[in-house]
Parts: structure tokens; C-alpha cells; sequence
């Protein structure tokens, strides 16, 4: 079979809505990235087969596609200059004397450099203790109606993450995880793929004890034990609850030993809150443990939960989950497979208020149940019922392995304390139910894999070459294909 023919037939295949499926899916990445300032050259890596004879990239959305009629497992695109014409979103296909493969995972190019960038800031400061709240603002000087915010994103190989459609991003009770450089982008959301010049790099500093490990979210009307635990020269400990006003509810509880529980029975909007624990010691008081956050829920109606355009969806699509209320609540929380993901502040809609959560291209890391919760910013510990489940089901991908969680360790300021003769804070401070333990939910970027997706208009034709690639080069998404 002529290689013409061949091409033919595998245009005639994807055209037609089937594939031969005899070969395996394989990578597609850019060169420099898939951020592209504007003006810069462009190059497009497909990675097949070494019986490949030869390989074709198309941009979705248009009619424009290049053929590379050439052998071995790689093959390269020359797209020209960066521009409004070039952005948007790539597949990739080979074929051998068996077939036509499957389509590569998408590859989204993003031109950066439309306008001028916009400002980042941190509110109340990019520097905050454990525990603390944080806010960071994304402006800019041009009428834009979307904002991207990206996290330790230095050599901006793959598009950004977390992803945030809006001009504030929060950070609830941070913890030294969530310390870092971000940065942050603007764009018209009619023109997705082109993006401003990045804000210039802020760096949030998470300073002192790392937040505590463990938390809870508490059903209205539940008995909870809050634990403290000291030292064994303590005599008494103290449980502090602070309240907005600036002032503090104080439980004293005389004891001896290393632990001391402090019982919160039939849980209300009054036990939600900010807790620490102290103890007096035969040189004076400890320091104040790490902060534990006590979130009461079920003290308003659910939220509803819905998924746009569904909750079944191919890998590559967008998804909206939009949490809606009939009531006055300024916040909606999202959580995933039990943990805190994200928050927004609400839009008026109608007769309540809603918030829509924006996943573009989603992957199948997006795979899981769903739930919401909204309250009132002056009331940030007292939540609603959580809304019913939505499962989201991404169907097209492997569901990649989940990130291994940093764990960190603090010494010096134990040992200064040792050599001052100084009683250390209590251990720790946490949570239980008595009749089931619920683990503090913790707040996540999505990650997601940096696949990359979304169809815009036409482009022109480039002209395509084939040239091998060095092997040290960095993938930015895909299935590989071992060659045989």
C-alpha cells in the first residue's frame, strides 16, 4: 500500500469515527512548552513506533493538519513563530504496515505575551503563620474576565495548576505545604489559548510549627473529645477557643500525666472554631500547640452540586461543577473523594447564590465523588449540610499514580528549648468523634497531569519536517509506546 494511501485511509478512519486499533497510543509534546511566549519558535515532538512510516499532526477544531512521511519512532512538526493562529489543541497519529494508531493525548499550546501582565498580591501579607488565612489577588489593568494561577511553575514546561478562574485565590488555614512561588496569568475567556505575560513571582512564606496533621469536620449534634497532649511534669492544661471578637473561651482541667481530653458534647454553631491547648509546668507555662480548625457542619440547608455539560465526560473535555443555594452564604467549599480541594466566593443567580468550579481538560485524576459545602465569611467554621455526592466519571485514560506527600521535620527550635530549659508547646491537638472519627480534610491543587485540551479557530498551513529528537528531552504528556 502506497504511503498516500495509507494516509488516506487513516484520515478516512478518524473522519469516520474509527480507528484500526491495532496500535497503541503514544506521546506528543512541544518544544519549548506548552506556555509559548509570543513570537517563539515552535517545534511539536510525536513519539510513535520504530515501524512507524510515518506520522500526522492535527489541530482540532479546524482542517489543518501536516503529514510526515518518514521512518522511526519519532518525528518532529515545525510550527513557525508563536501566535494567535498557532494556539490550541494537537493530536497525533502514526501509522504502520498494520494500521493507523490511536490518536496521541491532546497537547494544548498556549501563547503567553497577549497583553501586559497582570499584578499578583497576598492579603493580609505573603508572609503568614500556620493556621492563618491568605489571599491572593490576581489584577490587571484590561477588562479580562479570566485569571490562571500556577504554583512552583519555573520552567513553565506544562500548563499551570491549580486553576482558578477568578481574580482571588484563597488559601484556608495554610500549612508549609502551601508555601511557594506562584504566579499568575489573565486572559479573555473567548480566547482561552492566549494568555497575558505572567505576574511577576510572588513568594508566599509559611513560617513556625507546621500545621497539624489532624482536624475534623463535625455533624451538628455529635459529641467530640478534643485531646491534648503535653508533658508529664504538667499539672494543668488549658483549652483555648478563640472567638471573632478578639477574645477567648478558657477551659481549665487539673490533671497529671500527658494527656488530657477535653469533652465538647451535642456540637453547635458556637463550639465552631479556632482551638489550641496549653499546659503549666513547674517553670511556667508551655508554649500554645499547633491550631486545631473545628468545622461544624450541618447547620444550614445542603447546596445542590451539578456537573457541566455532565458528570460523564471523555478525557480532554472541560467540566463546570457548579454549587448553587438558595440561601445568603458568600462561600462554597469543594471537596474530592473526602478531601478539600478548592474554595470560591458566590455570584448572585436568581433567588440564591452559586459558584462554579472550572476544570479544563480533564484527565482521569479528575475521577471521584464530589461534595460541596457553603457558609457565611464572617462564620468561616460553620458550614452547611454538604450537598449530595456527584460522581465524576472521565472516561479515555489511565488514572496516574497520586503524588507521594512531602513530610517534614523541625529540630532546632526543640533543641533551643532544651538547652533554655523552656517546656515545649504540647505534642499535638485533634479531634474525635465518639462514635466515628472524622480525618481533618486538606486543601489541593489539581492537578492534574498536564495533558492539555480545548479546540479554537483556523489555522494556515506550516510547513512540516521531520528531524530526530535528543533522547534527554522532557515529555510533556502522553502514552508511550516501547519500541518493538
Amino acid at each position: 500500500m502506497s504511503p498516500m494511501l495509507r494516509v488516506l485511509l487513516c484520515l478516512g478512519e478518524s473522519l469516520g469515527g474509527g480507528i484500526l486499533g491495532l496500535l497503541s497510543k503514544f506521546s506528543l509534546w512541544a518544544k519549548p512548552g506548552a506556555l509559548i511566549p509570543k513570537g517563539k519558535l515552535v517545534t511539536c515532538w510525536c513519539q510513535g513506533s520504530s515501524e512507524a512510516l510515518g506520522y500526522r499532526l492535527e489541530k482540532e477544531g479546524t482542517h489543518w493538519s501536516e503529514t510526515s512521511y518518514c521512518n522511526g519512532s519519532k518525528a518532529s512538526f515545525s510550527l513557525g513563530e508563536m501566535k494567535t493562529e498557532t494556539s490550541g489543541r494537537y493530536l497525533c497519529q502514526y501509522w504502520t504496515s498494520s494500521g493507523c494508531s490511536d490518536f496521541s493525548d491532546p497537547l494544548m499550546l498556549i501563547m503567553t505575551g497577549q497583553h501586559d501582565k497582570p499584578v499578583l498580591s497576598a492579603k493580609p501579607s505573603s508572609v503568614v503563620v500556620p493556621g492563618e488565612n491568605v489571599t491572593l489577588h490576581c489584577n490587571s489593568s484590561y477588562d479580562v474576565d479570566g485569571f490562571m494561577m500556577s504554583k512552583d511553575q519555573v520552567d513553565e514546561m506544562t500548563p499551570p495548576r491549580p486553576w482558578t478562574i477568578q481574580a482571588k485565590f484563597s488559601i484556608w488555614a495554610v500549612k508549609a505545604t502551601d508555601g511557594g512561588t506562584y504566579r499568575c496569568y489573565s486572559f479573555y475567556s473567548n480566547s482561552f489559548y492566549e494568555w497575558s505575560v505572567p505576574s511577576d513571582p510572588l513568594v508566599l512564606r509559611v513560617t513556625g510549627k507546621k500545621y497539624p496533621e489532624d482536624g475534623s469536620l463535625v455533624p451538628q449534634g455529635r459529641t467530640v473529645t478534643l485531646r491534648c497532649r503535653g508533658s508529664q511534669e504538667a499539672d494543668l492544661y488549658r483549652l483555648e477557643q478563640k472567638l471573632g471578637n478578639g477574645m477567648s473561651d478558657i477551659t481549665d482541667m487539673t490533671t497529671v500525666g500527658t494527656e488530657v481530653n477535653f469533652s465538647l458534647p451535642f456540637v453547635t454553631w458556637n463550639h465552631a472554631g479556632t482551638y489550641y491547648c496549653h499546659y503549666r509546668h513547674s517553670l511556667g507555662w508551655s508554649e500554645p500547640s499547633e491550631p486545631l480548625q473545628l468545622v461544624v457542619t450541618g447547620l444550614y440547608e445542603e447546596p445542590s452540586l451539578a456537573a457541566l455539560p455532565s458528570s460523564e465526560v471523555a478525557s480532554g473535555q472541560n467540566v463546570t461543577l457548579q454549587c448553587q443555594t438558595r440561601g445568603w452564604h458568600d462561600w462554597f467549599v469543594l471537596y474530592k473523594d473526602g478531601e478539600e480541594i478548592t474554595r470560591g466566593m458566590t455570584q448572585s443567580h436568581g433567588r440564591g447564590r452559586h459558584f462554579e468550579f472550572f476544570f479544563p481538560a480533564v484527565t482521569s485524576s479528575q475521577n471521584g465523588t464530589y461534595r460541596c459545602y457553603s457558609f457565611q465569611s464572617s462564620s468561616p467554621n460553620a458550614w452547611s449540610s454538604p450537598s449530595a455526592s456527584l460522581v465524576l466519571r472521565v472516561s479515555g485514560e489511565e488514572t496516574p499514580a497520586p503524588p507521594i506527600s512531602p513530610k517534614w521535620e523541625i529540630h532546632e527550635a526543640r533543641a533551643r528549648r532544651d538547652l533554655l530549659n523552656i517546656p515545649p508547646p504540647p505534642q499535638k491537638i485533634w479531634a474525635e468523634l465518639c462514635s466515628d472519627p472524622i480525618s481533618r480534610p486538606s486543601i489541593y491543587s489539581v492537578l492534574s497531569g498536564p495533558t492539555c485540551r480545548a479546540p479554537n479557530p483556523a489555522l494556515s498551513s506550516f510547513p512540516g519536517t521531520f528531524s530526530p529528537s535528543p533522547e534527554s528531552e522532557n515529555r510533556l504528556s502522553g502514552k508511550y509506546l516501547e519500541d518493538s
